[in-house]
Order: C-alpha cells, then structure tokens, then sequence
C-alpha cells in the first residue's frame, strides 16, 4: 500500500468546505491588480498597481527597457546605477498610479510644499527619496497585499 492510499484511508476529521486551499493563498484580485491598493504613510498616501506576472504593461516595459542591455546583462557588465534607473522609471511610470493627501487628490507634501502627482515628479521623488521608491518596489510585489477577497481591506503597511 503506498503513502498516498495510507493517508487516503485516515479521512480528515475537519470537514473539507472550512479547510483553505492554495487559491486562498494565492489568488490574487483582478481587481486590485488593475485598479490598484493605497500604501498609506500618515500624510500621504500613493496608490500602486501590483508589479506581478499578470501586470502585462509592466511586463512589457520592463523588457523593452531591458532590451538594449541584455547583453550587458549576460556578461554581467551593465552598471547597477543604470539597472536601478531603468527599474526605478518602469515602477513611476506603471506602478504608481497617484498619490494623495488632506491637500488633495494627486498631490502631497514635499519639501515644504504642494507636489503634484506626475510619472515625472514620481522619478523625481523615488531618486530624492530611494528608501521610498525600495519601500514601494517591495509592497507592489507583495502577493498578500493583492490577494482575492481582500478588496474590503484599507491596505497599509
């Protein structure tokens, strides 16, 4: 008798419909992949897509910008400032969809002063800023943050 038939043969005590199963750890929200979940840091918030194998726009503009150095790559010779570049442009111009605050939709406080939500002054502030920009990389790929089911979620970190 094989393993497999042994554990067959103890039925579960709990029954199967309250058990979770891979979808409940895996399957993400169309929804908030596409429509995106708020990050919130006090006074301001900013608003991400999820930088995951289903954002094909991410997909694509990461290999686009990737291209032209794919050989650099290989021979392990691109210049990790550059590669940081390219990756940190790609997140402003399709990860980050807004920011926000109590001084308005799509701006925020910064340097004492109004900052208007734009893909350029999100390059601006992730190169000010790099532990920002690291802080959004990372919660964009968080798989958690996007999970189905979790639409009713105040997403923070």
């Amino acid at each position: 008798m094989t393993k497999e038939m042994k554990m067959a043969e103890k039925a579960p005590t709990t029954d199967i419909k309250t058990m979770k199963g891979p979808e409940a750890l895996f399957k993400t929200s169309s929804k908030l992949e596409q429509e995106g979940i708020w990050l919130d840091y006090g006074d301001f918030r900013i608003k991400i897509t999820r930088a995951g194998a289903t954002n094909k726009r991410f997909k694509k503009l990461m290999e686009d910008r990737m291209k032209p150095h794919r050989r650099a790559m290989a021979n392990d010779t691109m210049s990790n400032d550059l590669a940081e570049r390219l990756t940190r442009d790609v997140w402003a111009e399709c990860i980050v969809l807004g920011w926000d605050s109590p001084l308005g939709s799509n701006v925020m406080p910064y340097k004492g002063a109004a900052f208007q939500f734009s893909v350029d002054a999100c390059k601006t502030l992730f190169t000010d800023l790099p532990d920002l920009y690291i802080d959004v990389r990372d919660q964009s790929m968080k798989l958690g943050l996007f999970l189905d089911g979790d639409e009713e979620l105040d997403t923070g970190n």
